[in-house]
């Protein structure tokens, strides 16, 4: 048996096309939403899950009431802009069938490479991660839980396989969305510096770190490869990291949805 959970907020875009995959492999859809004013809950409903309300402090926080309220131990993590393809589902349904029994043994959990797609193309990175990556995402929940409060990645599992096909994770389609995530995600890494006792430092510090992370993300990582979305997405990582650091040296606490 398999449930499969989903964070939502405003996800009426994608929802349908998710679900329509999931409810294909999934004995269970949990959604677990965070105080969506579009037609969110009225498209779960339409696919038989269960809505549950919750509103966003952190996404640890988040992840974890998602496992504790999935009923099967085998969980499938997904975001409510990520959708599987035909290899990923036919594969999800497969495993199901076997028990999750696979190449031999049962595993802790799976990884699925995931595709980024920003402004309608497929992008090669964005802070903080280049793409395809690699997320664990199906796993049994007796065994993994989440630890950080931003970016966070499901920790616990020892024996690892991978789940065939890709995952398609259209992350933001416009500025607005992509301003939106800045806003709550620095709030939370700027937490998770005063969690670790990290200091932002000095002037100097936050503009070295700002300009390093924008020849990370837009030379390095390659995202000048990707026209004006890699220009875009290199000024993000400049004003990310900026952000984060102001938030944390003048001890900024609120998140804003």
């Amino acid at each position: 048996m398999l449930s499969c959970y989903i964070l939502t907020h405003n996800s009426q875009k994608y929802l349908p096309q998710i679900l329509n995959q999931v409810r294909e492999f999934a004995d269970e859809i949990v959604i677990i939403d965070s105080g969506s004013k579009d037609k969110t809950p009225e498209i779960a409903g339409e696919f038989g899950a269960k809505i549950i309300f919750r509103a966003l402090d952190n996404f640890r926080d988040q992840r974890n009431f998602a496992l504790d309220q999935c009923q099967y131990n085998w969980v499938l993590a997904l975001d409510s802009d990520e959708i599987p393809d035909r290899d990923m589902v036919e594969h999800l349904k497969k495993l199901k069938q076997n028990q999750f029994y696979h190449n031999g043994y049962t595993p802790d959990g799976f990884k699925t490479m995931r595709k980024w797609f920003m402004f309608g193309r497929e992008i090669r990175c964005c802070l903080p991660v280049s793409s395809p990556d690699g997320p664990l995402r199906l796993f049994q929940k007796s065994i993994v839980r989440y630890n950080t409060l931003i970016h966070e990645e499901a920790s616990g599992a020892k024996s690892i396989e991978f789940i065939d096909g890709f995952l398609h994770h259209y992350s933001c389609d416009s500025v607005k969305d992509l301003v939106t995530k800045m806003n709550i995600y620095t709030s939370l890494a700027a937490e998770e510096m005063r969690n670790k006792n990290k200091k932002a430092g000095g002037w100097f510090n936050i503009w070295i770190h700002s300009f390093a992370a924008w020849g990370k993300w837009y030379f390095k990582k390659g995202g000048w490869r990707d026209g004006n979305v890699g220009v875009l997405l290199g000024t993000y990582a400049f004003f990310y990291t900026f952000l984060k650091y102001i938030k944390r040296k003048f001890d900024f606490k609120d998140l804003n949805h």
